[in-house]
Order: C-alpha cells, then structure tokens, then sequence
C-alpha cells in the first residue's frame, strides 16, 4: 500500500471538507461522516478521475502546492498530512491504464470526540478505551477500531491479536460474556452472535501467526 501525504494547512486557500478539487469528468461521493477511528471522527470520501494514477497524483500536485511527501508503489500512491488543520489520507489507485480511483480520508484531530456531534450515543464500548479488552485472553494486542453511527443505532468494529490459540480464545471469550450477562443468540464454528440488551455483538476468531486473531463487531441499539 502507499501513501502521499497531503499538507494543505499553507496552501493559498482553505480547503474544506467537501471540496477535493480534481480533474475534469472525475467524480466523488462521501461514504461517510459520522464515523470515528479509534475514536476520532473520520469522513472517508471516494472518486473516480479520468485519467493515470501518475497524471492524477501531478493535477493534484500542481493544484495543491503544498503537498510535499509522496510514496510510489507499482499502482498505488498514497498521500497524507495536515490540510487546513486536520489529517487527511488519500489513495491513488490504477483502476486502468486511464483511470484512478481514489479515497479521501480526513481525521477531524482538531475536535473532540464529545465536541463533535456524533457522540450522543452511549453504547456498550464507550465510556472506557475498550471495556471488551477484561474478558479477552490476557495480553490481547487492540489493532484497529473503527465506529460508524447509523440510523438504528452504533456500530463499533475491534481488530485484536492474542498469542493464545482459537480454541483458548473462543473458552475464554464465551465465558467471559457468559458472567457478564451476554446471552448466546448463535454459537458456530465460524462465529458467534451474542446480545445484552439492545447490543449485538458478532465475534469472529481465527489463527493468526501460531496465535488468534480476533474480530468483534458490535451494533449498540439493534433491535430484538
């Protein structure tokens, strides 16, 4: 994967959120802005331009003056840095011999997460840096989490290692759950689907490097 690193904070002008200025005939959606990764908001925006990845990377160069750090890979350029105070990611990938597609991501670091209008809901994760970490095995490793607010509720996705093996860390997750008033809803070899309350969490484990690798997905007001 590879990374340009985008640093409009000195640019002639304020670059906001919905204004990702591209090539002729590209075109661009959000694909979200009520998310949060480790647990700061993040709007991940995507876009197509007519045109090669290298073409693509120098419009934008030539658009953006500040832009200052770029990695090259065999079809993939990222980019990231500070563009009028927060952290942006952006993606450059061959989608043809005359095309890119791209994603904008931008870390809102400026704004709290409680000063940002997409924490009102309190849900089973929150409150601490990760409550779940007390009933995974010991020495459990938090790789990544993404959080996305939704109309019927919160969604929170944790990534987590353990050196521990699948079946110890499937003895020690479902007893943990079970002590704390998670009820089974679907027990399998492929995963398990378990519910407090209005919270679903659907767990995944699988063999990563002699240990565990650990997938929750939880959605905190799901519906019976």
């Amino acid at each position: 994967m590879a990374m340009f690193i985008v640093n409009i904070a000195q640019a002639d002008h304020t670059i906001r959120t919905g204004e990702l200025m591209l090539p002729p005939g590209s075109i661009q959606t959000s694909l979200g802005d009520c998310m949060r990764l480790f647990g700061t908001p993040i709007e991940i925006r995507a876009f197509n331009v007519p045109l090669p990845v290298a073409h693509t990377a120098r419009a934008l160069g030539k658009r953006y003056p500040a832009l200052s750090h770029m990695a090259l890979y065999r079809r993939r350029v990222l980019l990231s840095g500070y563009v009028a105070d927060q952290f942006w990611v952006l993606s450059l990938d061959s989608a043809g011999p005359r095309a890119t597609y791209g994603t904008l991501s931008i870390l809102k670091e400026t704004g709290s997460v409680r000063g940002s209008g997409v924490s009102g809901n309190v849900g089973c994760l929150q409150g601490n840096a990760s409550p779940l970490r007390r009933w995974l095995p010991a020495g459990a490793r938090l790789r990544l989490q993404f959080e996305k607010d939704e109309q019927d509720g919160h969604v929170t996705q944790q990534i987590w290692t353990s050196a521990v093996p699948v079946a110890s860390a499937w003895a020690v997750l479902r007893m943990a759950l079970q002590q704390a008033q998670w009820q089974a809803e679907a027990v399998t070899s492929v995963g398990d689907r378990w519910r407090r309350a209005h919270c679903l969490l659907h767990v995944t484990i699988v063999p990563v490097e002699g240990g565990s690798g650990i997938l929750l997905q939880q959605h905190d007001g799901a519906s019976s």
